[in-house]
């Protein structure tokens, strides 16, 4: 799939359209079977048919299982229920709900949710509101006319009055990369040591330090700050993120040996002049704005400071 993404950019949009056709055309009332044109999986270097991957899903285990058939007279046109479409609207709808409950729980007086782009998929709408009158919460979903058009006029007003959202939640575990002198103790496990001839001493230097937790509530502008020590007369301060609550290292890998934390974004605090070694002291301040980090690091010194702003995006080195 992700090769085809890949070298068959167009095709692949024209088949993710007609997908989403479906699941828009699909009511939950009767399921039925739908087609899909799947010949862009007709890979000509395989010779495998619809057949034969039909033959092979069929002998894996999956929590769904659903019959799978193809039309005779149309090699790749794949056949299917569209109950599909409704356990999934149901599984998104369930937790969607929890993300409600949550919110419900935590704002008092929270009587109506507003809901965005989710407005066109009148199924998943249908199944939470049918999920929040079995919890018995007094809690109103409200559909916009023009999805579209709400976000942007949200987005505009959210501009210029930031101050009407009271909380945020961080999608993210952020903090950035720090380092300490080696203690063979502590970080014999997975720590990378390296000389640092400045300091004259060997440093542990893959340590990743967080500043917020995924799922914390913080204020919108609401400031996190940290006290590190400079370990060089121009440090780098490297931004990482996880979805994982906590991390040691800045290079951590699940089982499958996958990293499970990523940089995205890096800056340079320049302070070689008034350098001090007996006085290394550096404030970093961070704003967490949703979509992106606004940080503000100080030499307290002599007041030197950068501020950047670093967005989650994927970074890649040039």
């Amino acid at each position: 799939m992700d090769q085809l993404k890949y070298l068959k950019i167009k095709r692949w949009k024209e088949f993710e359209e007609k997908i989403e056709k479906l699941k828009r055309d699909f009511t939950h009332l009767e399921p039925r079977d739908v087609c899909l044109d799947c010949r862009i999986f007709n890979d000509k270097d395989t010779k495998k048919s619809l057949e034969d991957y039909i033959n092979d899903y069929k002998k894996n285990h999956f929590r769904y299982k659903y019959e799978l058939k193809f039309n005779p007279e149309e090699e790749w046109e794949l056949i299917f229920s569209s109950q599909i479409f409704l356990d999934i609207s149901k599984e998104v709808a369930n937790e969607i709900f929890l993300k409600l409950e949550e919110v419900y729980n935590n704002v008092k007086g929270a009587q109506i949710i507003f809901t965005g782009a989710g407005s066109k998929n009148t199924n998943l709408i249908y199944y939470i509101s049918h999920i929040i009158e079995e919890k018995k919460i007094n809690l109103e979903i409200k559909t916009t006319y023009q999805p579209e058009i709400s976000i942007i006029k949200g987005a505009v007003l959210f501009g210029f009055q930031s101050n009407i959202i009271r909380k945020r939640k961080a999608k993210y575990t952020i903090g950035i990369k720090t380092c300490d002198e080696w203690d063979d103790i502590k970080y014999k496990d997975k720590g990378k040591k390296e000389r640092n001839e400045l300091m004259n001493r060997d440093e542990c230097t893959n340590l990743f330090t967080k500043f917020i937790t995924r799922n914390e509530y913080f204020e919108f502008d609401q400031v996190i700050s940290k006290r590190l020590y400079a370990v060089s007369k121009n440090p780098k301060i490297i931004f990482y993120k996880t979805l994982k609550d906590d991390c040691k290292y800045i290079d951590e890998k699940d089982e499958n040996n996958n990293l499970i934390i990523e940089k995205f974004g890096e800056v340079t605090l320049n302070i070689e002049e008034g350098f001090d070694m007996n006085n290394r002291d550096v404030q970093i301040n961070m704003i967490m704005g949703g979509t992106y980090v606004y940080a503000i690091a100080k030499y307290l010194i002599n007041g030197k400071f950068i501020d950047t702003t670093q967005n989650f995006i994927n970074y890649k080195n040039s």
